[in-house]
This record gives C-alpha cells, sequence and structure tokens, in this order.
C-alpha cells in the first residue's frame, strides 16, 4: 500500500512562507518547496482542495514537514506568546480522579528563530523568551528519539514538542 502523500499548502515565495491561497495559480504562483528549493505550482481548482505541487512532478520527501514548520514559525513570530495548556497527572484504571500538576502557562516570545543549531542539536524552531531559549519540536513524521532527547536533557535547555502526525493542514478558503 502506497504511502498517502500530504499536500503542501505553505510555500516561500521571495523568501516568505506563504499560503497557497494568497497567490495566483500556476506558475504565476512565483513559489518554491521549501525543502528542495524546486519551483511549485499553484494548484487551485473546483474538485480538490487546494495545494502546490512540484513543476517536476516529483513527489519531495521532506516538502510538507518543512512547510509545517515554515508555517509554524510564522505563526508563534506573530501570536507574541505560547499558552502551554494545564498538565493533568492521569490514573487510569482507577478510582482516582486526575490530579492536576501544572496550571496552563503563557509564555512571551520575543523571537523565532527556524532550525538554529546549538552545538550537535538543530531544533525545528528556537524560541527566545525573556532571555531563555526554548526549542519547539514539530512531529509530522519524526518525534524527538532518545539520543535527541538526551543531548536536548543535557544542553539543559526546555523543549517543547507540538505532535501534528496525525492532523492535516485545513484552510479556509477567500470567497
Amino acid at each position: 500500500m502506497a504511502k498517502k502523500q500530504l499536500k503542501l499548502t505553505y510555500a516561500l515565495k521571495n523568501n516568505v512562507i506563504t499560503s497557497v491561497l494568497d497567490v495566483d495559480s500556476g506558475l504565476k504562483c512565483n513559489c518554491f518547496c521549501p525543502a528542495c528549493g524546486e519551483p511549485l505550482v499553484a494548484k487551485k481548482g473546483r474538485k480538490m482542495m487546494h495545494h502546490f505541487a512540484h513543476y517536476t512532478g516529483h513527489n519531495c520527501e521532506y516538502g510538507y514537514e518543512s512547510s509545517l514548520n515554515l508555517a509554524a514559525k510564522e505563526i508563534l513570530s506573530k501570536a507574541k506568546k505560547f499558552v502551554i495548556p494545564p498538565v493533568y497527572l492521569k490514573f487510569f484504571e482507577s478510582y482516582k480522579i486526575d490530579e492536576l500538576i501544572s496550571e496552563s502557562i503563557e509564555i512571551p516570545i520575543d523571537d523565532v528563530k527556524l532550525e538554529k543549531r546549538f552545538g550537535d542539536i538543530v531544533p525545528d524552531i528556537v524560541m527566545s523568551s525573556q532571555g531563555r531559549k526554548i526549542f519547539v519540536e514539530i512531529f509530522v513524521t519524526h518525534y524527538i528519539d532518545d539520543a535527541k532527547l538526551a543531548k536536548i536533557q543535557k544542553a539543559d535547555i526546555s523543549t517543547i514538542e507540538i505532535d501534528l502526525s496525525k492532523k492535516t493542514l485545513q484552510l479556509q478558503q477567500k470567497s
């Protein structure tokens, strides 16, 4: 069974992350794949969800994941804050009720960088908040494995992993 190819809905235009909804159709979009740099075609028909496709027709293995990382960077840059939801300890198969471990926390965002190297760690996103660095990992196809987790723990840098592995990016089409 072939792996389902997720559709690119974000691309680079003039080195800025851009939604397929905000560009002209076809090659006139002047967009490029955020992973491989190849020219993209904006496909904006009536039957399928609007998306980008590689001009040559090949499927770039990391295009979708790279576009999500860029979209997340853009969202975080504009949001200026990040809210960590409350954390509960769950007692499965027990009569005990869930126990609140931590209230929700709002973190102000001063700056956002994409894939900046820290020693031998390359996080998807690095947020700066009040002089402190926070790594943000976007889990689409690769979660933080044990080796990377050990490096992060050794570096003593707070890290947030956002799981988008079962999500598809839904766009609101403008009328």
